[in-house]
């Protein structure tokens, strides 16, 4: 269940889909709004937990934006599904449990200067990673927010 305020707080719409978020949204308090006016005035997003599979991590975006990893096993391939068509970012929490791990990143993630990010490897320290795509998907770009956070 998500839940969107319009303007002032006067109008509050909940819905199951976040596509009819989008689409309430657009319509404006009065049912003829201007999405343009539409304020988001604060945004709580679940926390998805996404489990290392045999080596596989998929990612769906669908889920939402937010994904914390326990990062317990070499990841050697990441797979992404049901990308918006359009903008789209995604935030990764990716806590160690003390031992190195290999995170293979498909080509379509690119990172500055050409280089992914090596993983922290200390117990229970948390490496952000935001990956950002403005094409549905075919491309990601990816930087390291924050590593070692304890």
């Amino acid at each position: 269940m998500a839940t969107i305020e319009v303007n002032d707080n006067s109008t509050r719409i909940e819905v199951g889909d976040p596509t009819e978020i989008v689409e309430a949204a657009a319509q404006g308090p009065s049912g003829a709004g201007d999405p343009n006016q539409l304020t988001v005035t604060s945004l709580r997003e679940v926390d998805n937990a996404a489990a290392i599979a045999a080596g596989v991590l998929e990612l769906d975006c669908y889920l939402g934006n937010i994904f914390t990893v326990s990062l317990d096993a070499e990841i050697t391939s990441i797979t992404f599904s049901r990308a918006p068509t359009d903008s789209y970012a995604m935030t990764l929490a990716f806590t160690a449990d003390g031992t190195a791990r290999a995170v293979t990143w498909p080509a379509s993630v690119k990172w500055p200067s050409g280089t992914a990010p090596t993983m922290t490897d200390t117990l229970n320290e948390i490496d952000l990673i935001v990956l950002s795509t403005f094409d549905g998907g075919t491309t990601w770009y990816g930087i390291a927010a924050g590593q070692a956070i304890s």
